[in-house]
């Protein structure tokens, strides 16, 4: 998904990494927007009435730590093998980037207010249910006894929305997507879930051209 110019059907054909780089730039976190236009990025999005009410994702606490941390462990040969501080952020950025796609399901006003309220909660916090997590971008590789709770933001994501989808099981599509989530969300090939980012992008394709 990387490159000067995606041409994946259904991501914004023709879309320049530079207009891709101006959608997401904010002040307060200028590094952001490289990592969005150059990795990728799943964050969780709440639409009620129509409207975006909230876009929410998690990221490394630091840009510029993650960054050094890269470089350090490119020049000892450990590819982002590394672990740093993790912390969730109001991502709706994101919805400005021409290559952006997304997977929605229906439910009542009061549910989608419910859920837009909870996922905002999270903004600047370091984990889940008072559980502190750390960021990682291989996570097959980096979970351990040292780092338990470890995760990038597209696996970070299927665990709170799964959470979600649960409580709406009742409502149609809702519990058919959180079994598809969760399965694609916990292969046992340690590349897949270290790749899940791309593996989402493929996921929401295929998802919504078959529903």
């Amino acid at each position: 998904m990387r490159g000067i110019y995606h041409n994946v059907q259904g991501e914004g054909e023709g879309a320049s990494i530079f207009s891709r780089l101006a959608s997401t730039f904010t002040f307060m976190e200028p590094k952001a927007c490289i990592g969005y236009a150059y990795n990728g990025h799943t964050a969780m999005v709440a639409r009620v009435n129509g409207e975006i009410a909230a876009v929410i994702g998690w990221n490394p606490s630091s840009y510029m730590a993650a960054q050094v941390k890269t470089m350090l462990a490119n020049v000892m040969g450990q590819k982002n093998r590394f672990t740093c501080e993790g912390t969730w952020y109001n991502d709706e950025t994101m919805i400005h980037d021409p290559t952006a796609i997304s997977l929605e399901v229906d439910v009542s006003s009061r549910q989608a207010q419910d859920f837009g309220a909870a996922i905002r909660q999270l903004t600047g916090s370091g984990g889940l249910g008072g559980a502190s997590a750390e960021y990682t971008f291989l996570p097959a590789e980096m979970e351990s006894n040292d780092h338990p709770f470890v995760g990038q933001c597209t696996e970070m994501a299927v665990v709170v929305l799964c959470a979600w989808l649960h409580e709406f099981r009742d409502l149609p599509r809702c519990a058919e997507l959180k079994n598809a989530l969760f399965v694609m969300a916990n292969s046992q090939s340690m590349t897949e879930r270290n790749l899940l980012q791309g593996k989402m992008m493929q996921f929401i394709n295929q998802w919504n051209r078959s529903h």
